[in-house]
């Protein structure tokens, strides 16, 4: 069974509020959709899961100068080489544990 990370009171309240949005806006054109995915829900959950670990994150830009250069499809790859390299300048006190759980970690937002 996955364990449920929750979102802090803020971070909640705005992602209610982002939905509340989107909402609204189906009602107001019949048809269109405007449901929050892509990059938006990825950026969430990147800052369910820095509130959850106490994790400082990185600026968009910063983190895509460490994954190197694009590739024609403008996705970047990156080896596990580099991985390690990157994983090597992380001293160990700021390394996330397991924390004791078991399983995956689903983020989930209390409507």
């Amino acid at each position: 069974m996955a364990k449920i990370i929750e979102p802090g009171a803020e971070t909640a309240q705005a992602i209610r509020e982002l939905y509340a949005v989107t909402n609204r806006l189906g009602a107001l054109y019949p048809g269109r959709h405007f449901t929050p995915d892509g990059h938006m829900v990825g950026s969430l959950g990147e800052v369910v899961a820095a509130e959850h670990y106490g994790l400082k994150l990185f600026t968009a830009s910063e983190a895509w100068e460490a994954a190197g250069k694009p590739q024609k499809t403008s996705q970047r790859s990156i080896s596990l080489v580099k991985l390690r390299e990157l994983n090597a300048g992380v001293a160990e006190e700021d390394r996330i544990g397991t924390r004791g759980m078991a399983g995956d970690c689903t983020p989930t937002i209390p409507m």
